[in-house]
């Protein structure tokens, strides 16, 4: 199943920012109410959940991001020359199959002194 930058990006934002938000909300007001049943193995439950969905999505964007079918070409930038800014285009398709398109996705590649 491949996500969509905007699904994966809601994903992400669910993931570390609301869960561990509502794991924090509902331990503080256990701790307050203490009429919350199971305040420790709510919390627990919901890291472990966050740990475990960062780590399978961290695995996908890295699989993602060294499959040069996702990409319609390089970006390489050439350090080596201080006083001047070098880049060429390598692309995987021919010109006329990328005009076609409304959107590219380009990788940025280094080569020269600072890799």
């Amino acid at each position: 199943m491949r996500l969509s930058n905007t699904n994966y990006d809601l994903a992400r934002k669910i993931i570390n920012y609301w869960l561990p938000a509502l794991g924090t909300l509902y331990f503080t007001l256990s701790s307050i109410w203490a009429e919350l049943p199971f305040s420790s193995e709510v919390v627990a439950t919901l890291t472990a959940f966050v740990v475990f969905t960062n780590v399978v999505l961290g695995v996908s964007k890295h699989k993602y991001e060294n499959n040069p079918e996702n990409f319609d070409g390089d970006i390489v930038v050439d350090d080596s020359y201080p006083e001047k800014n070098y880049a060429r285009l390598e692309l995987n398709e021919p010109v006329p199959k990328l005009q076609k398109k409304k959107i590219i996705t380009m990788r940025v590649r280094n080569e020269g002194g600072s890799q």
